[in-house]
Formats: structure tokens, C-alpha cells, sequence
């Protein structure tokens, strides 16, 4: 009920090469391929065109539609797995260091890494001994907040021109965090580090890589419109070699 009519509408668009429509329950899609050398604007203006008649006659309970288009010189031309029985914070480095290497090369276009956590600082407040110290959680959250920032300090006038002055004031170790002043009790100085555990560790996956079933991190190199991808795929597979 959806797809036919698509079809139906979509089949004389110019330069149209292949058509294959999927049928799935709550889903319909139209892919189509184009003769080299389509005019984009042209094309697309025709397909709106021919769903805006398809639309016509949908049945009751269809969603808006969307059409998206695909660029295949955009897809990753090699992808580089990193697997191994080492710490992660090991396999991270290693793969941020590479996809450096990858990515200085004229021929590659990016070479984006999957299956990488970055690192965090995560503190965890102990209700008993915020409860101690008659501190709340509102406390810390603006004393951690408040003191990560650059602070500015005004402006410096030159020969060479103004020029605006900030004050870091961001943390540089977890020691940094540990001595953050919350509040003073009597003549105690109340520090994050008394209220709360600190520890280095890396943010939640919202993603995962295997290859052969094992964990990886994963460089995905896709490749800079005009150079060749035989020669592209050879040389990152040399640079892996020789890394």
C-alpha cells in the first residue's frame, strides 16, 4: 500500500538507473540509483514532485516521509581493527595515535574511530558523610561547576592592539578535584575529596565494535574525492604495517 505507489510515481524520473523497494511492517523504503553525472537539484526536485502524488494516495495512518540521498564516496573505503588483551585506556591511545597518522595522509579524507570511550572523572557522593558535614548535593554540583572554567580578567592595551585576558582555571589532575573547597565547618575547610569518591574512568558506552566476536576499536578510513582507492587502501594497510 505504500511501496506500489511509489513506485508507480517515481519510475519516469530522469536518469533514474535501478529502483528496489523494500515492504517491511511499519516501514516502506524506495532506493534508487542514478546514471553518472545526474543532476542533483533537478532529480530531487522530480522525486519531491512524484511523492507529493504518491501521498495522495496513502492510506489512512502513514507518517511524513522523508528522502534522504546516499553518497557511497562518503562510506568508509578500509576499515582498521585494533584488538588485543590490553587495557582499554591502552587500545584507545594507540587508536587516537594512528587514526593521527591516517588522517596527515593527502589521500584520506577522515578516519573516524568507533568502540572508543573517552576518559571522565566521575565522583560519587557518599550520603553519610554528605549527611556528616551537613553539605547537599546542590553544593558540590556548583562548586565542581564554578571552579572548571576560564575567569576573565579584562583587557591589556597594546601597541599592537586590545587584547582580552582569562584566567584559567580549569582542573589538571584529580588532586585539582579532591581539593575543592565545598564549605567550613567550625574551623574545618570541608574539601570535595571528604564528601564524595573520585576515580578515572570513562563515560558509558552508547556504542560497541566486535570483529570475530571480540571487542575492538575500530578506525573507519574514508577516502578524499579524486584519489585513487586501490593506492588509498595500500598505503593505510602500510601505514598499519609499519605502526
Amino acid at each position: 500500500m505504500l511501496v506500489k505507489p511509489m513506485e508507480t510515481d517515481l519510475a519516469d524520473i530522469n536518469s533514474l538507473k535501478k529502483m528496489n523497494g523494500i515492504a517491511a511492517e511499519n516501514y516502506a523504503g524506495l532506493f534508487m540509483k542514478f546514471e553518472f553525472g545526474w543532476d542533483k537539484g533537478k532529480v530531487i526536485a522530480e522525486v519531491r514532485d512524484a511523492m507529493k502524488k504518491a501521498e495522495a494516495v496513502f492510506p489512512d495512518g502513514a507518517e511524513a516521509y522523508s528522502i534522504n540521498e546516499i553518497n557511497f564516496s562518503e562510506f568508509p573505503i578500509i576499515i582498521v581493527n585494533l584488538t588485543g588483551n590490553v587495557p582499554e585506556r591502552t587500545i584507545s591511545r594507540i587508536a587516537r595515535d594512528l587514526q593521527e597518522q591516517l588522517e596527515r595522509q593527502d589521500a584520506i579524507l577522515a578516519a573516524g574511530i568507533s568502540g572508543s570511550r573517552d576518559e571522565m572523572l566521575e565522583v560519587v557522593i557518599d550520603p553519610l558523610r554528605m549527611e556528616a558535614y551537613n553539605g547537599t548535593a546542590g553544593e558540590l554540583i556548583s562548586v565542581v561547576r564554578n571552579n572548571n572554567q576560564l575567569i576573565a580578567a579584562g583587557d591589556v592595551d597594546s601597541a599592537q592592539g586590545s587584547f582580552s585576558i582569562k584566567i584559567p582555571s580549569s582542573f589538571n589532575d584529580v588532586s585539582d578535584i579532591y581539593a575543592l573547597t565545598v564549605k567550613t565547618n567550625g574551623d574545618r575547610v570541608v574539601t570535595l575529596g571528604d564528601l564524595a569518591d573520585i576515580a578515572l574512568t570513562f563515560e558509558d558506552r552508547d556504542g560497541t565494535s566486535r570483529f570475530n566476536g571480540e571487542p575492538t576499536v575500530a578506525l573507519q578510513v574514508v577516502k578524499r574525492k579524486g584519489y585513487n582507492l586501490i593506492d588509498t587502501a595500500t598505503s593505510v594497510k602500510e601505514l598499519v604495517a609499519d605502526a
